[in-house]
């Protein structure tokens, strides 16, 4: 009587409680529900928007209590009051109910008076999960999810036969683990299909589920035949099947796994974090799914058009690419390996890009040899990039691959210079010999005159301040074509040095010290034209920005006029010893000459206190430098004589402090000599009284005996 009241006054939350709290049973109540939503779908507009109205129309409420009930039940808790339901009872529940959502036709609950009608949507197949799909497919699936991903839930397993690339094959989730994905479809005997037909029956049927491939088998026929179906519910659906295709449990048509891949790989990515979590569940489910059942061009289209990267170097590195009996033709075995390449430097993540080399030399199998040819001249036009990601295992590859192709392989990065000086760099400064002496001997054994030459071109366009240091470090170049070089490209210290080697110290040493002095002019001219801080036009940040300016632009002219100091100090060093007494003295005093002399030709009188107290400083501290490398090879009474005598018209004063830490310097010399001779003589005391001693010893010992 009560339920007959609760029924028709349509108070349906009581009646479930009824049923689930006072006759245990939960099939019930859900055909009831079910009754009363598709009762309900004949009177309402089932596809209205709900933002639309206010309000729930009797279809949307009493679909969403049967959706809401079936959540509780499957979560173990009662309806409505949520308490936890007694222990073991769910394994049946959730057979029941699974069962009963899969139904293929409608069945009338026994306790209606007569039969009703199968009309409608009772009249279609598997009629109630297709009208809560309908209402709401994505709770529908989240609902399927609790079944499906419970830890305790029982499936049955497939006791049909499916077809994949025309086998007959049979799927067996049970029998794996979602590690073992791609053994889920394999070729079985008739009589392995009784074996497993006969163990199933005698499992308890009560608690198992219906088998999971069937449920996404029936699934699809709903989504992708109904037309009603809307393209986010279908959305919903893809994302379902891909979920559990990563996890093994389930194999789809190769027609719905490509329409799945597409779902994940196009999901809105506004922005770049989730781009990259959806190249992750590509990639998940890349690698998931069995090489056969999908179509490998399809997916190679499908993630390229997304820009995934990692996804499609996946289908490119488990390419055919190998081998006298492979199937793959030439051309596409080349493409797959470039493409492979190229999409490990369009990674984003800069380790990543470095894995290019790992699988260069994983492929180097197929690099080697005649039949490696092709291979190694598609490679050869990717070398600028991967010398631009690291050049010192890019120039380890090439010695591997190419010193038969040496002068190809180098040929090859003249259309992208800054790449090709790079290489040069590597190989001449002592880089990679320093990571693989044998590579470094190889290659530069295969080097020709006119490599070197070309290592210099693009150092004086690249790097013109290290041809130098280049110059003064080696001695097998060219002497006149390096001289003729750094000269046309007026690069100072070179020339000189240069100018040294061919006999012409003189004419170096005026070179030199001419841009010495033209340097100065320049950073004068800096100086000068450095703007103040105007603190009342501009914020604490702007005249903090602006101040850091001019002072980075400062370092780099002094900078400038340093290395071309210590070029001329390193000039005086090499030819002192060498040159007639008179004369090598006189290389220092004309550079000393020179910065003396440098604040009349700077007129620093007639400049603002302020740039000339800059400047001032800067020539002190190069002539501070110039005097302490004088030092060890002029003696102090010359230096001092030079200073007071042809410079006597001079302020003095300017060289106290430079005199005075000479002779401080001098000083400590003497007491660091000194200290030494007493060591010396001590050490010599020790050694003399340890060797009386032994003498005496070996004179008693003979005595005694």
């Amino acid at each position: 009587m009560i339920l007959n009241i609760l029924r028709k006054k349509e108070m349906f939350s009581a009646l479930v409680y009824v049923y689930t709290q006072g006759l245990d049973d939960f099939l019930s109540p859900l055909q009831i529900l079910m009754d009363a939503t598709f009762d309900a779908a004949v009177e309402c507009d089932i596809f209205r928007k709900c933002n639309s109205e206010p309000t729930l129309n009797k279809f949307e409420r009493y679909g969403s209590k049967t959706i809401l009930f079936l959540q509780y039940s499957l979560r173990n808790k009662s309806f409505p009051q949520g308490r936890t339901l007694p222990d073991g009872r769910l394994l049946s529940i959730r057979s029941q109910l699974m069962h009963f959502l899969l139904r293929e036709n409608y069945s009338p609950l026994s306790e209606t008076n007569g039969h009703i009608q199968a009309t409608g949507y009772r009249s279609q197949s598997f009629p109630y999960l297709r009208i809560l799909i309908l209402l709401d497919s994505k709770s529908v699936l989240e609902t399927l999810s609790l079944a499906l991903d419970s830890a305790d839930a029982q499936f049955a397993g497939s006791s049909y036969m499916s077809s994949f690339d025309g086998l007959d094959v049979e799927v067996d989730v049970d029998q794996f683990e979602p590690s073992d994905a791609a053994k889920n479809i394999q070729v079985v005997s008739p009589s392995k299909v009784k074996a497993f037909k006969d163990a199933e029956r005698s499992k308890d049927d009560s608690v198992l589920c219906p088998d999971r491939q069937l449920l996404i088998g029936v699934l699809s026929s709903i989504f992708l035949s109904d037309k009603d179906i809307d393209s986010e519910s279908l959305g919903d659906f893809f994302d379902f099947v891909a979920k559990y295709l990563v996890k093994g449990v389930i194999r789809v048509p190769k027609s719905l796994t490509t329409r799945v891949l597409s779902r994940v790989a196009h999901a809105p990515t506004n922005i770049l974090s989730a781009r990259r979590s959806a190249q992750e569940k590509v990639l998940s489910l890349l690698e998931a799914l069995p090489s056969n059942s999908y179509d490998r061009n399809d997916f190679l289209s499908i993630v390229e058009d997304a820009s995934m990267n990692r996804a499609a170097l996946f289908l490119h590195r488990t390419r055919d690419f190998g081998g006298v009996s492979s199937p793959s033709s030439p051309s596409n075995h080349i493409l797959h390996f470039i493409r492979a390449i190229e999409c490990y430097l369009e990674d984003y993540d800069e380790e990543f890009r470095r894995g290019v080399f790992t699988f260069i030399e994983n492929e180097s199998t197929y690099l080697r040899g005649g039949k490696g040819d092709a291979l190694r001249n598609a490679l050869r036009a990717k070398l600028p990039h991967l010398i631009q990601l690291d050049v010192i295992k890019s120039a380890l590859m090439i010695a591997d691959l190419y010193m038969d192709q040496l002068e190809e392989a180098i040929d090859s990065l003249s259309s992208e210079e800054p790449m090709q000086y790079n290489f040069f760099q590597a190989v001449f400064s002592g880089e990679l010999a320093k990571v693989d002496t044998l590579s470094s001997n190889t290659i530069k054994e295969r080097f020709t005159p006119q490599h070197q030459k070309a290592y210099l071109v693009l150092m004086v366009k690249f790097d013109p301040c290290m041809i130098y240091h280049f110059l003064t470090s080696s001695d097998d170049y060219d002497i006149e074509f390096c001289l003729k070089l750094c000269q046309d490209n007026e690069i100072a210290d070179a020339s000189a040095y240069l100018l040294e080697r061919s006999g012409n110290i003189p004419g170096a040493l005026q070179l030199i010290l001419q841009t010495l002095e033209e340097r100065m002019m320049s950073f004068k001219k800096v100086v000068r034209n450095s703007v103040r801080v105007d603190s009342a036009t501009l914020g604490y940040k702007g005249r903090r920005k602006l101040t850091s300016d001019i002072e980075k632009q400062n370092e780099i002219e002094i900078r400038g006029i340093k290395q071309m100091l210590f070029a001329a100090l390193e000039l005086c060093e090499r030819n002192s010893s060498t040159e007639q007494s008179e004369n090598g003295p006189q290389l220092w005093f004309s550079i000393l000459d020179r910065l003396i002399c440098a604040k009349g030709f700077l007129r620093l009188s007639r400049e603002l206190p302020h740039h000339s107290h800059i400047i001032s400083y800067v020539l002190n501290d190069l002539l501070q430098l110039t005097m302490q490398r004088m030092v060890s090879n002029i003696s102090l009474p010359d230096l001092v004589r030079k200073i007071t005598t042809d410079h006597r018209s001079s302020r003095l004063g300017e060289f106290r402090e430079m005199i005075t830490s000479m002779l401080r310097t001098y000083s400590r010399e003497l007491v660091v000599c000194s200290n030494a001779i007493d060591a010396m003589h001590s050490d010599l005391r020790c050694l003399s009284l340890k060797k009386k001693n032994l003498k005496v010893a070996l004179i008693e010992l003979c005595l005694l005996l």
